[in-house]
């Protein structure tokens, strides 16, 4: 009879943190959020010592904080954004190392487009392996058991397993079982998930509530129901639920398979240090790996050379690619210069050539004309960003693309270039586009520019403002100029002189003009008159995103001839802060 495997890891996005960076109890509070469309930053998984805190999920960023603050220890804490695609990357990883040593039958939970009751996050959490025919290999099920807790371990994980005739059985122990691990027998699977609660049969949170205030908490409760009225009053899935539970229906799972690595290697006569031979023996192995990515019409975006010395360890080259290619050359030439700057430290004995990632090639049609064939190596932007990345290093050559941050100095982030799918780029694009269709700040102001307006943001922009003193009131100062947005269409002299009568009594005050824009500003030890000022534009960070921004943007032209970007600091306290007034960036 088939016998399924259930591998749960509870918290699994803060046990792959402790994977990744070796974790130990001694280590702060960790706290996970993710932005919620309504509620905004929400915390949706923390370790142990973060809930015996106080901190408990679906809460805000900012309620954690305070308790975590509250524990005598304000900057132990670590608030980390939560990493959906890095989770199912350790995931995967894990996966495959279950399937290289206990049973290649092996894959994921299976997730339904609805979050199930019990789970805060909807992704994936279990591993479900069949053990038909590997079971004898490791003594009995008891021995698999061990064998499953000393991977874990190996990698400083922790979980509960069970074993049991069917998929949602072993999953409702492992998830909601007495004890860690467990092996249900065979043919008595209704007894030992009879007094588990409702919530597993990986059901929604809905459902389980509605049958709570029916009176029916427990499984066991929910199998004495007619399968008919269940379906028709919660739902068939209910009805499917209980028939994979018991076995009635058949349930599957996709196998997780090795991914395909196209990989050549070559013993050496003898280990030699001598480059030529060694670029002979890259290259050749490199066409022979070309030679089984052109059959799938497949370009290489990762290529790793690993030269085996005689002393330990390795030496490993990593090369990351623009775009696909299946130009062995330009590989070479990468793989050459990142051996020639890190040197040999010993004699090699082994090459070995591999392409950890690919990505199909783009298909054109051929040009008559030209005698140049570039669609096996990229365009010569992408050779030159490789080039470049292999060179610099891949962080250090970057591309930028928008965010939806509010604040201008957040508008855009930094990625690197090379070693970036074209699917990447598609979805970084998107993100892009919505964020040009969706500005992230708020305004309240009847003079705010165009979104297609020249003069919307400057040119340069001050990674940290500057302080601009405000002008005071002299009489011998010459503001009386000054026009706002709204007397662009007044000649100058409308806006009327600044009257000498008054400037005793503004002697110690600050020059105030239409729309609440200084007259002048004092700057790297000069004094600017404002001539002309549009604004304000209201910026401000929502109440979700930590402490508050509120700032009134201005574009401003002075005496001296120059454009300025300043700001009024709306949030800062006058008669403690002076510095209200920043300059943020100069459009010319």
């Amino acid at each position: 009879m088939k016998r399924l495997l259930c591998v749960w890891l509870p918290d699994w996005p803060i046990q792959r943190l402790r994977m990744r960076r070796g974790a130990t109890s001694a280590d702060p509070p960790t706290v996970l959020w993710q932005n919620d469309p309504r509620r905004g930053r929400v915390v949706v998984a923390c370790c142990r010592r973060a809930a015996a805190e106080g901190v408990r999920l679906g809460m805000s960023v900012a309620q954690a904080t305070d308790w975590l603050q509250r524990s005598g220890a304000p900057d132990s804490y670590q608030l980390i954004e939560h990493d959906r695609h890095a989770d199912a990357g350790a995931m995967d990883q894990l996966v495959e190392r279950f399937r290289s040593r206990l049973t290649p039958m092996i894959g994921t939970e299976v997730l339904d487009r609805f979050r199930w009751a019990g789970r805060s996050l909807h992704c994936r959490e279990s591993l479900i392996g069949d053990l038909h025919g590997v079971t004898h290999l490791f003594g009995g099920e008891s021995d698999v058991i061990a064998a499953s807790d000393q991977i874990l371990a190996s990698l400083n994980l922790s979980g509960r397993i069970a074993i049991a005739d069917t998929i949602g059985a072993a999953w409702a122990v492992a998830n909601h079982g007495p004890g860690r691990t467990r092996i249900v027998p065979i043919g008595l699977t209704v007894d030992a998930v009879r007094d588990l609660p409702t919530s597993g049969l990986r059901i929604a949170p809905e459902t389980v509530t509605m049958l709570r205030r029916l009176g029916v908490d427990t499984i066991g409760q929910t199998l004495a129901l007619p399968r008919g009225g269940l379906a028709t009053r919660l739902g068939q899935h209910v009805a499917d639920r209980l028939a994979q539970l018991v076995g009635d229906v058949e349930e599957h799972f996709p196998v997780a398979h090795r991914p395909v690595c196209d990989s050549e290697s070559m013993p050496l006569e003898y280990p030699t240090e001598d480059m030529a031979i060694l670029v002979d023996r890259i290259g050749r192995l490199m066409e022979k790996v070309r030679a089984g990515l052109a059959t799938r019409l497949c370009g290489a975006l990762h290529v790793t050379c690993r030269l085996d010395l005689s002393v330990h360890p390795p030496l490993t080259v990593d090369v990351g690619l623009f775009a696909p290619t299946l130009d062995t050359g330009h590989w070479l030439t990468l793989v050459q210069q990142s051996i020639e700057s890190q040197g040999l430290p010993a004699p090699v004995h082994r090459v070995t050539v591999s392409v950890p990632h690919t990505q199909m090639m783009a298909t054109r049609q051929q040009d008559l004309f030209r005698h140049g064939d570039d669609s096996c190596g990229g365009s010569t932007v992408a050779r030159l960003i490789d080039s470049l990345s292999n060179r610099l290093g891949r962080e250090n050559v970057c591309g930028a693309r928008l965010t939806r941050d509010a604040l201008p100095e957040k508008a855009f982030e930094e990625f690197p270039l090379a070693g970036r799918s074209a699917r990447w780029f598609a979805q970084a694009e998107k993100s892009s586009a919505s964020s040009r269709s969706k500005d992230g700040h708020q305004t309240r102001s009847s003079f705010l520019p165009h979104t297609d307006e020249i003069m919307r943001r400057p040119l340069e922009l001050f990674v940290t403002p500057h302080v601009l003193v405000a002008q005071k009131c002299h009489p011998n100062a010459k503001c009386d100029n000054l026009s706002s947005s709204a007397d662009l269409g007044k000649e100058e002299s409308d806006t009327g002189p600044w009257h000498h009568a008054n400037a005793r009594l503004a002697e110690h005050q600050t020059a105030i003009g239409p729309g609440g824009i200084p007259r002048g500003f004092q700057y790297a030890g000069q004094h600017h008159a404002v001539i002309r000022s549009w604004g304000p534009e209201r910026i401000e960070t929502g109440w979700w995103a930590g402490p508050c921004v509120r700032r009134d943007y201005f574009r401003v032209e002075t005496n001296r001839g120059q454009w300025w970007w300043v700001y009024r600091d709306l949030t800062a306290d006058p008669p403690k802060d002076t510095h209200k007034w920043w300059l943020h960036g100069i459009f010319s």
